[in-house]
């Protein structure tokens, strides 16, 4: 069944994104981060044994993408254990960053300086690159990709097939965010995956979007993972 997660266009407004889940596309990762705090009380966490493996571009070694430092698509430190039998869950809090983005206005300008450079050579040695001399950048700019979008979607249904047995009507995921749109759209994206993947029984909301305007701490300057 096609589910709408939020997307957006190159240029500022927002779009929809028609997805049938799982949709794969290859984009590069960004900085700033949304919050997920899921205030949920409970008991019986040997009760969901999951293990779940992150997707890595197929046509990339994991090495390599591996090394993109900022811009490498999310991949987990180790696979996910559950904890050990008799262990009781009280509380479950998530950050998380947004999906995928374009790059940054500077870092855009960066790229294409260096694409620009490329092809005023007159041959490579490496027969792969012959398809820079025809190569145009036209990426977008600061906003959520396609990729991104459906990292989070599945972001949202994995949180919920790991924590269902917690979850009830009364108790659903309390979700907030930073105020830029594509930390508002991943925001909205997780609750997407999170509701389809309980058959919409269970819909959670992003009920808090934090100014940032305001010094709050997710809105301090962070380091970048390459420097």
């Amino acid at each position: 069944m096609p589910v709408e997660v939020q997307t957006q266009s190159i240029g500022a407004s927002s779009a929809n994104l028609k997805m049938t889940p799982p949709m794969r596309k290859n984009a590069i990762f960004g900085h700033t981060m949304f919050l997920l705090v899921m205030l949920i009380l409970g008991l019986g966490c040997d009760s969901f044994p999951v293990t779940v493996d992150y997707f890595t571009p197929s046509e990339l070694s994991p090495t390599m993408s591996h090394l993109w430092a900022r811009y490498s698509p999310y991949y987990p430190a180790a696979m996910y254990e559950a904890p050990p039998p008799g262990c009781d869950i009280v509380q479950v809090n998530l950050l998380q960053r947004h999906g995928a983005r374009y790059p940054t206005k500077s870092s855009g300008k960066a790229i294409k300086k260096s694409v620009e450079r490329l092809k005023r050579a007159k041959q490579f040695r490496d027969p792969s690159l012959a398809f820079v001399a025809n190569y145009t950048y036209a990426l977008g700019t600061d906003d959520l990709a396609p990729f991104g979008a459906a990292q989070s979607f599945e972001a949202g249904e994995l949180h919920y097939d790991r924590y269902a047995s917690l979850v009830d009507k009364g108790m659903l995921p309390f979700v907030r965010a930073s105020g830029s749109n594509r930390v508002v759209d991943s925001a909205g994206n997780w609750t997407a995956g999170f509701a389809y993947a309980s058959d919409y029984e269970y819909t959670p909301i992003l009920s808090v979007i934090i100014d940032q305007t305001v010094s709050w701490s997710m809105s301090l300057p962070c380091c970048f993972a390459d420097q």
